[in-house]
């Protein structure tokens, strides 16, 4: 998006987000530790700067946790192979699951989704305007 709306240019988007810096949401509290100046200490610029930088990290958080998890569950399915449970009861097997690695690698996946559509989805709200070519 970057590429885009900024022609490559990172300054350029900015810029832009600063313009609209009293329509743009807050950056998630437990980010603020990236932002340098605070977006409420540097005016307009620093929030857009602080925004800009929220949807790429959120972005890019699925790009590193979606190969790791991808591989963990290859590595899952080569160890657990093909079992099936022939423990009799089947309530015992389905609920098995919510215990199993396999749940929480899916867990892990599925967050990680959701946070890189909310970053997604932020950004597009931010420069909706310009987008509409």
């Amino acid at each position: 998006l970057i590429a885009v709306l900024g022609r490559g240019d990172r300054g350029a988007v900015v810029r832009t987000l600063s313009r609209h810096a009293d329509h743009l949401d807050r950056p998630y509290r437990c980010l603020y530790c990236l932002f340098h100046p605070k977006p409420e200490e540097g005016g307009s610029e620093a929030m857009a700067n602080a925004v800009l930088l929220e949807c790429q990290v959120l972005a890019m958080q699925f790009v590193f946790f979606r190969p790791l998890t991808s591989i963990l569950g290859f590595v899952l399915d080569l160890i657990e192979g093909d079992q099936v449970g022939d423990e009799g009861s089947g309530s015992h097997v389905s609920w098995s699951f919510f215990y199993s690695p396999r749940f929480f690698v899916l867990l892990v996946e599925n967050v990680s989704v959701f946070f890189a559509f909310a970053g997604l989805l932020k950004f597009y709200h931010a420069v909706r305007e310009e987008l509409a070519w």
